[in-house]
């Protein structure tokens, strides 16, 4: 399956969270541009392959819209 659907997000925060099953980004809190770092085993092009080693990049943040906007075609219609 190659969609982004169920991809995971790791996050250090500045502050212990607790009661709460995960970690939503507080959307007020961010502007357009801010930077945040990403890890994990995903791929480095569309349709690439998936990395063997944890991979580790710097992204801008961006906001819902602009993400749908760039990401809709890989989301299933029914979810």
């Amino acid at each position: 399956d190659k969609t982004i659907e169920n991809d995971v997000a790791l996050m250090i925060l500045p502050h212990e969270v607790t009661g709460i099953t995960y970690a939503q980004l507080n959307e007020d809190a961010n502007e357009v541009g801010d930077e945040f770092r990403v890890i994990g085993w995903g791929t480095t092009s569309s349709g690439g392959k998936l990395s063997e080693i944890l991979l580790e990049a710097e992204v801008d943040y961006v906001t819902n819209e602009q993400c749908n906007k760039a990401y809709s075609p890989y989301f299933d219609d029914d979810e």
